[in-house]
């Protein structure tokens, strides 16, 4: 399985406060992920700029659990995944977020839907966008809806977070140095695994690593 991923740093807006613990409660983090989504679609799609200049996006649906507490000028890895609802004018996203350590920091789940600026009214997603999401049908998320809120909340986190995953949300997160702010600007994605010491664009495409890489490692 793959992921579209991204280093996002914490600011003092994104949380909020419980005794002198910080925890990652503002949803901005999802926004600016799917934001660096879309850079990549007009990115590839150079010829279809007015389509996508046509509609906005609506974050219909939301969910956030937060596991652990983070600090401001932190740098985590966001691992974002997909799938689409059975409504032509919605995706949604998966997004799992990870500490240079490895350890889990939040999920959340988030539904975009494309509107139309000219009439405000639900539209099916750009063609852009759905030719840019069927060519990564490897970043379809495998776990279902319910299981993914339920594993988060009444199951182990191993079932969101495996180990696989966790080591390349570590290495995403380590990937972009602290203090240098994340930009919009359009990017190619490369691909990441836990065996690649390249350093990457603020927007990555990662992957997890196959047997045969994750040998290679442990060798």
């Amino acid at each position: 399985m793959g992921f579209f991923s991204a280093p996002y740093e914490i600011v003092a807006a994104d949380v909020a406060t419980a005794g002198p613990r910080h925890y990652l409660t503002r949803a901005a983090f999802q926004r600016s992920a799917w934001e660096d989504v879309l850079a990549d679609v007009r990115f590839a799609a150079p010829d279809q700029l007015d389509e996508l200049d046509a509609v906005e996006w609506l974050a219909r649906e939301s969910y956030l659990r937060v596991f652990g507490p983070v600090a401001v000028g932190e740098l985590v890895g966001v691992l974002l995944s997909f799938d689409e609802p059975g409504d032509s004018s919605s995706v949604r996203l998966y997004l799992r977020v990870v500490r240079r350590t490895g350890e889990p920091v939040a999920c959340a789940l988030l539904t975009m839907s494309s509107i139309s600026k000219a009439t405000g009214s639900p539209v099916s997603l750009p063609s852009a966008v759905v030719e840019y999401l069927r060519t990564r049908s490897d970043e379809r998320e495998r776990i279902e809806l319910h299981a993914f809120a339920d594993a988060t909340s009444t199951v182990s986190l191993d079932v969101v977070f495996p180990e696989e995953v966790r080591s390349v949300g570590a290495l995403v997160a380590s990937r972009w140095p602290s203090g240098r702010r994340r930009t919009t600007a359009p990017r190619r994605p490369i691909i990441a695994t836990a065996a690649d010491e390249r350093v990457g664009p603020p927007s990555i495409a990662a992957r997890l690593p196959t047997a045969e890489e994750r040998s290679d490692v442990r060798r």
